[in-house]
C-alpha cells in the first residue's frame, strides 16, 4: 500500500513534468508568434506601403496568427493548470511534513476576542488550525469551516462528516480534479455579494441590438474585404471598428 506522502511525491512528479512540457511549447509557440507579426509587418510593408505584392498576400500571416494565437491560449489554460497542481501537492505534502505554517489563509477575520477558547486553542491566526485545516476555495466555505471551529456541533452531524471523510479519503483522483477546478478563487467569492448580484434585476440591452451587432459584423467584414480586393481604401474599415467600439 502506498503511503499518502509517496502518492504525492509521484503526482508532484508528474504535474512539474506537465509544467516544463508545456513552457517549453509556450515559448516556442510564442517565438513563432512573433516571427508571424514580423512576417506580416512586412508583407504590409510590400503590399500596402510600396504596392509590391497584393494585399490578398496578407491573409496567410494573419491566418497563421490567429491559429497560434488560439493555441497559445489552450496552453495557457494547460499552464495554469499544471502550476496549480504543482501547488495543490507541495501544500500536502508541506502539511504531512510540518512545513505549512504561513502558507495558507490564516482566517483572522473570523478571530473574536472575547470567544471561549478561541485564542486559548489557536483556533485562527498563523500556525493555528484553521491554517492548518482550511483548503477552503471561497469565503463561503472559509466561513464554514470557521463556523465548526467556534460552535460545538451536534453529534449526528460530527459523524456524518467524519463519514464524509472516509468517504473522500481514497479518492485521491476526485479530490484532486475539485482542487484544480477553475483559476485560484481562494477567499475571493463573497456569497453574500454574489446572492444580491443574483437577485439584481437582469441586464437590458435596447432594442434592436441583435440587429445593429449583426450589421456591424457584416460591414466589418465586408469593408475589409473590399479593401484586400482594392475596392475601397481602410477608411470603411475603421469606421466600422469605432462604431463596434462606441
Amino acid at each position: 500500500m502506498v503511503s499518502p506522502i509517496e502518492e504525492y511525491r509521484g503526482r508532484l512528479k508528474s504535474w512539474n513534468e506537465r509544467l516544463a512540457r508545456a513552457q517549453g511549447r509556450y515559448n516556442r509557440l510564442g517565438n513563432a508568434r512573433l516571427a508571424t507579426g514580423i512576417a506580416g509587418v512586412v508583407v504590409a510593408g510590400v503590399s500596402i506601403g510600396v504596392a509590391w505584392i497584393s494585399a490578398w498576400w496578407l491573409i496567410a500571416p494573419l491566418g497563421i496568427f490567429v491559429v497560434l494565437a488560439i493555441a497559445l491560449s489552450r496552453l495557457d489554460g494547460e499552464r495554469d493548470g499544471a502550476t496549480r497542481g504543482v501547488a495543490y501537492y507541495e501544500r500536502a505534502i508541506g502539511r504531512i511534513e510540518d512545513r505549512w505554517i504561513g502558507t495558507g489563509s490564516q482566517g483572522e477575520r473570523f478571530r473574536d476576542a472575547k470567544h471561549v477558547y478561541a485564542d486559548d486553542l489557536d483556533l485562527f491566526g498563523r500556525g493555528s488550525l484553521f491554517e492548518l485545516l482550511s483548503t477552503a476555495r471561497t469565503g463561503a466555505g472559509e466561513r464554514t469551516l470557521a463556523e465548526w471551529l467556534l460552535q460545538p456541533g451536534e453529534r449526528e452531524e460530527v459523524a456524518g462528516r467524519q463519514e464524509a471523510v472516509a468517504e473522500l479519503r481514497p479518492r485521491v483522483d476526485l479530490r484532486e480534479e475539485i482542487a484544480l477546478m477553475g483559476e485560484d478563487i481562494r477567499a475571493a467569492v463573497d456569497a453574500r455579494a454574489l446572492a444580491v448580484w443574483g437577485a439584481a434585476p437582469k441586464a437590458e440591452f435596447f432594442k434592436g441590438a441583435r440587429v445593429v451587432a449583426f450589421v456591424l459584423a457584416s460591414a466589418a467584414v465586408v469593408t475589409l474585404d473590399a479593401f484586400f480586393a482594392q475596392q475601397f481604401t481602410l477608411a470603411p474599415f475603421l469606421c466600422v471598428v469605432l462604431a463596434e467600439m462606441i
